[in-house]
């Protein structure tokens, strides 16, 4: 059973080389009336052209409504990538609860961990910052692979709100998370 979850997992993410998660608009009746509603994820592998974007997963936050009033943004949970119309787990996620994030960070840090199958196969990791929320994604061994930031301006100082057409532009006042290689030395 754990073979084929992995199995499952190195299908979906070794095949592409590009991929896309979009948050879905679930429980925004709940949300207009003040309570938090659970994040639902679409996973798409990205191609060539619009037609051939295959969505091939979804993921729920699973976490308690009280937790997610109180505690937002930064709520304990755990969420689970299972395939489209299916209940095979890809991948499962599991974030505990820690301070919030601020504009300088120095300790307390965000982080995530993930596992396929039971197995531990990395982490997520929030990295001391000033004004530019940073990260780290770690292999199962805790080695860097990747580093993500958001887009910045002014030497790296300021977070670049004018990137992917905002402001009032597509994806209005929505600043995405860039990925580098953790090696790659100049990414601001």
């Amino acid at each position: 059973m754990e073979a084929q979850k992995i199995e499952r997992l190195e299908t979906h993410f070794e095949s592409s080389n590009a991929m896309t998660i979009r948050q879905t608009r679930k429980g925004w009746l709940q949300e207009c009336l003040g309570c938090e509603a659970s994040t639902e994820f679409r996973w798409f592998q990205k191609g060539d052209t619009k037609e051939e974007n295959a969505e091939f997963a979804t993921s729920v936050e699973e976490s308690n409504c009280l937790i997610r009033i109180c505690c937002a943004p930064n709520h304990p949970f755990t969420m689970t990538v299972k395939e489209l119309n299916s209940d095979n787990e890809i991948l499962s996620m599991d974030r505990p609860c820690f301070c919030p994030p601020g504009s300088c960070k120095c300790c307390c840090y965000q982080e995530m961990t993930l596992s396929s199958g039971g197995q531990p196969i990395g982490s997520i990791k929030e990295q001391f910052y000033c004004c530019v929320p940073r990260f780290k994604i770690k292999d199962s061994e805790e080695k860097p692979i990747y580093k993500v930031h958001q887009p910045t301006c002014c030497g790296g100082f300021c977070v670049n709100c004018c990137t992917e057409g905002n402001p009032c532009g597509r994806g209005c006042c929505k600043v995405a998370f860039h990925v580098f290689p953790a090696d790659q030395e100049e990414t601001d």
